[in-house]
């Protein structure tokens, strides 16, 4: 397994064919799960808390793996909306550059936003939607339980999709 840090909190794992034949699945099926028992294989003894909330990026190949983890700062903030018009207002009204996954489940639309160095999100997302407490890791269930409808800029997504 070769893992290569590519800049602050991200990295690039790449596996080989005989790794790959340890994996829990093909390539092409590894879920965010399997992915983080992977990125904490891989970084052995030097896993910290501070990878807990990973995006992931895997680019599978006939015999081997490309994964990237990227580290997301802070605790995530998981907004509920009742609906598609405000999130599309709530997108309108927030600045540009944040990391934000779009999801959808049963019969609601869930923001999860990651905010800059610690910073708290837009207040103008508490104007349109109303903020769900969930534990970091609650990302990974949705991630892995919900239709992931954008992301990892969504609501830029919406933005320029709905202009």
């Amino acid at each position: 397994m070769d893992v290569q840090p590519i800049g602050d909190d991200k990295l690039v794992i790449y596996l080989d064919s005989d790794e790959v034949k340890n994996l829990p699945a093909p390539p092409c099926e590894i879920t965010t799960d399997e992915a983080s028992d992977i990125l904490r294989l891989a970084l052995g003894s030097t896993y910290d808390q501070g990878w807990e909330s990973v995006y992931f990026e895997l680019f599978p190949g006939r015999d081997s793996l490309l994964l990237f983890a990227l580290q997301h700062s802070g605790n995530p903030y998981y907004y509920v909306f009742p609906g598609i018009e405000p999130l599309i207002a709530a997108a309108a009204a927030c600045p540009s550059g944040l990391i934000s996954y779009l999801t959808y489940i049963g019969d609601t639309y869930i923001l999860i936003v990651y905010p800059w160095n610690g910073e708290y999100p837009p207040q103008v997302l508490y104007e349109y939607g109303e903020e769900l407490t969930r534990p970091a890791h609650y990302a990974l269930h949705l991630s892995e339980h919900s239709t992931v409808i954008a992301g990892p800029t969504a609501l830029d997504e919406l933005h320029a999709a709905f202009k």
